[in-house]
């Protein structure tokens, strides 16, 4: 029994690893053609932006979290406690990143100029927090987990193919985007009380979850989303400022083209 839910679950997750293959491929194509390559170029560089504050604001939490959830699984007071305090944590370190992005909104002109977009993509990282994806891998519940990603996308290719026409139509992508990839995760936080209940609470001790393996997390955290982001750091990088800043733009949207063709994501 224990060796068919195995082979079962990973047949599952297969699916869902091939239905985040696919998406990008249907629906980057058809962005890239109507938003224009400076359109998706502005649109990736504030994303990879966004992506250095999702990694501040988790600091290998959802690693940790399914790890230690797992093995207090069958108690449900005690992964209740567990995972608010888990949450709380999560909370609060996002709620200081999102503050440190708005200062760099403000200070940093490249993101000042394009804080409108920076604001909606940022959408994502309160968004992750009520996710909880670790405690569906705790339960193997990955049939709930393929199921709302399939509904998800196929909402979010709706309104891409219905919705966005145009170059002036990259916020409304934005939105979209959003929605395909963290829109899900508030029904994430609803269906999660089949398993236990999560509220927020300012005692969250960091010793108690054992800190070694939290920095332990937070470096493989750094590594994993390190090289997705400074491909396109490095176009950043290496490109000037002033005329050349459409140039720059258009680097990145091709580069991170070229990218989703070869990961498929």
């Amino acid at each position: 029994m224990k060796q068919k839910s195995i082979s079962f679950n990973s047949f599952i997750f297969s699916i869902k690893s091939i239905l985040t293959v696919l998406f990008p491929l249907i629906t980057y194509p058809y962005a890239l053609r109507v938003l224009g390559v400076n359109n998706m170029g502005r649109y990736n560089f504030i994303n990879s932006i966004i992506g250095y504050f999702l990694l501040l604001g988790s600091l290998g939490i959802v690693s940790y979290a399914r790890r230690d959830g797992a093995i207090i699984r069958n108690d449900k007071k005690e992964l209740s406690r567990f995972a608010s305090e888990v949450f709380s944590c999560n909370m609060i370190l996002t709620v200081i990143s999102y503050i440190i992005l708005i200062s760099c909104i403000f200070s940093v002109e490249k993101i000042r100029n394009e804080y409108i977009l920076a604001l909606v993509l940022s959408l994502a990282m309160f968004l992750t927090v009520f996710g909880v994806e670790w405690i569906y891998s705790v339960y193997e519940d990955y049939i709930y987990i393929t199921i709302r990603q399939i509904a998800m996308q196929m909402v979010s290719m709706v309104m891409l193919f219905l919705l966005v026409h145009d170059s002036d139509d990259l916020i409304l992508y934005s939105i979209i985007s959003i929605t395909a990839c963290a829109g899900g995760n508030i029904f994430n936080f609803v269906h999660s009380r089949k398993y236990c209940n999560i509220v927020f609470t300012f005692k969250c001790n960091f010793r108690k979850h054992e800190m070694k393996s939290f920095k332990k997390n937070i470096v493989l955290s750094i590594k994993k989303l390190g090289w997705r982001i400074m491909d396109t750091g490095k176009i950043e990088i290496k490109t000037e400022d002033g005329s050349f800043n459409q140039i720059r733009f258009m680097g990145i949207g091709y580069w991170k083209h070229m990218i989703h063709a070869n990961r498929g994501d």
